[in-house]
């Protein structure tokens, strides 16, 4: 991923925030950022047309993480 204004530390350190206020803005910042590209990539696969239909139509897209909160490894959900 290019460089993200406003985002000066890697995703992992971010992950592991502490509760840290400046380091959840980034991490924000940069997920916001991530959850636009992927976004991107569907409509450009949804525009995409192909016989009677669109790439989308024939892709399998899977996004996911096994973290709840990266913070302390957890898999459980953030409350």
């Amino acid at each position: 991923m290019p460089p993200i204004p406003g985002v000066t530390m890697a995703h992992h350190d971010l992950s592991h925030h502490g509760q840290d206020p400046v380091k959840l803005a980034q991490l924000k910042t940069l997920e916001t950022e991530k959850m636009k590209e992927f976004r991107d990539l569907l409509a450009k696969l949804k525009q995409t047309k192909e016989d009677n239909g669109t790439l989308l139509d024939r892709t399998s897209v899977f996004m996911s993480s096994n973290l709840g909160n990266a913070s302390n490894h957890s898999a459980a959900t953030c409350q």
